[in-house]
């Protein structure tokens, strides 16, 4: 008996047995489908993933530091793992269930796998707050977000004076190795810095983030409006790549002329991503740049970006919000218009008969 057959069977017996009961049947159908569309170990250890990646990213963030790279496994594997249940899709595709609940079964574990980890990740910050601080002192170095560095066309970088005369010029840290743009901390201190301007640096760095008013102490366990307003700037980025990017996806599985133009660039746009990672890793062990600078720099990037948007920050979360359901409808809708080939659904028979 093949996996199509015993899916079906498994949905006959499960409603035979619960006739007395009207709500049983429909219980029965969405067991079978969270059982059907997630048929191996892999696809639960993606659902880990995604969520384990949320859960770092709000932990990140609260602590001041990046935030942004993690974001790159949750969109790595989302995709094999909506591919996945797509694949695992063509035994239910011919019944009369509705597109709706298929989506649903599709991209709910997802969903609900990163807005756990999210709130884990808070539920941990909760239960100790001040344990966070956005600015950090250790080692003899004043640390902030990376949205607060800052970016040097020509490689020079001005030197920081305090007002009683004591100076010194960060180190400036070049994207790539022999370019002239560089990355700099204008916050940073040297290891013959008197405590005086580490103080003065120290007290720099937490008006830059948590406005005047503030100590390093009292600012610990505290997120900053300005962060907060950066956070919603990213999301909104992230959604509209990851609906792009899925959009893609299914649209390869659609009655379009242009499937297989979709169906090249979602698998291009997935092979570049893991050529970028690849690439700057190698590059990182042939000492031409760093990996975090990538973080620092998209980092860089959605604070600026953040900064220009005309919005208050109020207004920009309920358009990030709001672009999440958007997204949602979209593709659900996009979803419900795709038709799976018949060699894809027929498949399994075939090798059967």
């Amino acid at each position: 008996m093949n996996v199509e057959e015993s899916f079906i069977n498994m949905t006959i017996r499960m409603s035979q047995n619960v006739e007395d009961n009207h709500r049983h049947p429909a219980l029965a159908l969405h067991w079978v489908l969270f059982r059907g569309l997630k048929t191996n170990i892999l696809a639960w250890f993606l659902v880990l993933i995604v969520g384990s990646s949320a859960a770092v990213i709000t932990l990140e963030f609260f602590k001041g530091t990046n935030a942004f790279l993690p974001l790159f496994f949750l969109v790595l594997y989302h995709l094999p793992l909506l591919q996945t249940a797509l694949e695992n899709m063509s035994p239910f595709d011919p019944l009369p269930i509705s597109r709706r609940l298929l989506w649903a079964h599709s991209a709910g574990p997802i969903i609900v796998s990163a807005a756990v980890g999210a709130m884990v990740g808070i539920s941990i910050i909760a239960l100790n707050p001040r344990s966070f601080s956005q600015v950090q002192y250790s080692e003899c170095c004043v640390k902030v977000p990376w949205d607060y560095l800052e970016l040097s066309e020509n490689g020079q970088v001005p030197a920081i004076e305090s007002p009683w005369g004591e100076t010194y010029t960060p180190k400036a840290s070049p994207l790539w190795r022999g370019q002239s743009v560089a990355i700099y901390d204008p916050y940073e201190v040297g290891p013959d810095s008197s405590e005086r301007f580490v103080a003065y640096q120290t007290r720099r760095a937490v008006e830059a983030v948590h406005g005047t008013g503030f100590t390093l102490e009292s600012a610990r366990g505290r997120v900053p409006a300005d962060r907060i307003r950066t956070a919603a700037a990213a999301l909104v980025v992230l959604t509209v790549l990851v609906t792009t990017m899925v959009a893609f996806a299914l649209l390869q599985y659609g009655s379009s002329v242009h499937r297989k133009f979709f169906k090249r660039t979602s698998i291009g746009g997935l092979i570049l991503l893991v050529v970028i990672v690849v690439a700057v890793s190698l590059a990182r062990l042939l000492g031409y740049t760093e990996v975090w600078y990538v973080g620092a720099l998209f980092s860089i990037g959605i604070r600026s970006l953040a900064q220009i948007l005309p919005l208050p920050t109020t207004i920009l979360w309920i358009l990030c919000v709001t672009s999440w359901a958007g997204a949602y409808l979209l593709l659900e809708r996009i979803f419900s218009k795709i038709e799976f080939p018949r060699e894809k659904t027929m498949n399994r028979f075939a090798e059967e008969y």
